[in-house]
């Protein structure tokens, strides 16, 4: 499955759909991002969003909008036992794009910045 997430409102459709520590490592993100910027921004000019990409073929579509592959990882996490990494984009100062994929999918920058 495929989400594009800007807000936490945003997250409702895929709870219940993913692990429970993963779904709240995403809204802890975007609630940082709604605090900051606004629940009501528009998220792909204003401070930023998430995608989760579950499968290579959900993160072919999530490269439509992000391509991690052009971009530099400053960061990546495993998210506990999950099987699951989050990675961040800084695009500019002020706007941030979280990468959720399974660990098996990630390219070779974001396994090497990878933190357990």
């Amino acid at each position: 499955m495929y989400y594009c997430l800007g807000t936490v409102q945003d997250c409702e459709k895929m709870e219940g759909e993913i692990p429970m520590r993963l779904y709240g490592e995403i809204v802890r993100g975007l609630a940082i991002l709604d605090s900051d910027y606004g629940a009501n921004r528009d998220y792909f000019q204003v401070g930023g969003y998430s995608l989760f990409a579950d499968t290579e073929e959900d993160l072919e579509l999530a490269r439509k909008i992000f391509d991690d592959r052009k971009h530099c990882c400053e960061w990546a996490t495993t998210i506990g036992d999950t099987g699951y990494c989050s990675c961040l984009y800084l695009t500019n100062n002020e706007f941030s794009i979280m990468l959720y994929i399974p660990i098996a999918l990630a390219n070779l920058d974001i396994l090497e910045n990878l933190e357990p």
